[in-house]
């Protein structure tokens, strides 16, 4: 979790840019008659600018142009998964800039007393600055692979709504909390910079900005008798001897396995050693020795 500065932050600053929004509205309608009204604003879902009004008689107004796109890369995620505490992660579906893999953090955050529970909303004066957010959406871009690689671009929130569905979170969770049927919906975010030493985001002038329409938040528990760390199941990498196949194991083999030798496992060597233990058709559990 991150530990915060408390720091002011301008809200007209974020607010404007909120209200800017990225995409062009329609083009007025012309014809013989007065001029077509002006078109609707954009939406989630293109780039591209509104479409022209239809043509007015002579005494009708012409049509309203239809709506731009609202300039925003609209992405989907991979699967949640538990970090540490209240922090989840995941993957973005498809690559926003460059080769490395882009990031998606969601953090439930506070310095005192507090459950979540249900629908949450981003878009609350308390949510949408990352120094003082309770629920925090950050995605990063270009995730730095090697020292050499550039410090990755974020985005945070500006609205919409995490929806833990029957999950219930509070202050109190210091091990992970599984969500098995919440939801991300209509999430909006922008580039902004964050202070490492307040937490203060500030919103990038003429920066880039994404949309999340709707994306799974389902972060299963591990099943029966896993017998590592609860965070090592459904964490990307497959790991083997814990008592159960995890979800990230491609099948129940060895040959799947990342990791034999978690905290927990009955393997204590690596899966690649000669030593190792880990049942070749069942990854869950090793060989009598």
């Amino acid at each position: 979790m991150q530990s915060f500065v408390r720091g002011s932050f301008l809200l007209g600053l974020l607010s404007a840019s909120v209200a800017a929004g990225c995409g062009d509205s329609g083009t007025t309608g012309s014809g013989g008659g007065n001029t077509g009204g002006s078109g609707s604003g954009g939406n989630t879902t293109t780039t591209n600018s509104g479409g022209n009004g239809t043509g007015g008689d002579a005494t009708n107004a012409g049509g309203g142009g239809t709506g731009g796109g609202s300039g925003c890369t609209k992405i989907t995620l991979d699967n949640f998964h538990a970090s540490v505490g209240r922090d989840y992660t995941a993957l973005v579906a498809t690559p926003i800039g460059g080769a490395n893999a882009d990031a998606v953090d969601l953090e439930f955050y506070t310095a005192g007393t507090m459950t979540w529970s249900g629908a949450i909303d981003l878009g609350t004066a308390e949510n949408m600055h990352y120094e003082t957010c309770t629920t925090c959406l950050r995605v990063f871009e270009d995730v730095a692979e090697s020292t050499n690689d550039p410090f990755p671009t974020i985005y945070f929130q500006t609205g919409g709504t995490v929806d833990l569905g029957s999950a219930t979170l509070t202050d109190a969770d210091d091990s992970a909390v599984y969500i098995p049927d919440g939801q991300l919906i209509n999430v909006h975010l922008v580039e902004v910079t964050i202070d490492p030493d307040t937490s203060v985001s500030t919103p990038v002038p003429d920066g880039k900005c994404l949309d999340i329409v709707s994306a799974p938040l389902v972060v299963p528990a591990p099943p029966a008798g896993w017998n590592c760390d609860p965070t090592a199941y459904n964490d990307t990498v497959c790991d083997c001897g814990c008592g159960a196949v995890d979800l990230d194991c491609d099948d129940a083999t060895k040959a799947s396995c990342a990791i034999c030798d978690d905290n927990g496992s009955c393997d204590d060597v690596g899966c690649s050693d000669a030593a190792s233990t880990i049942n070749a058709t069942n990854n869950a559990v090793c060989d009598a020795g």
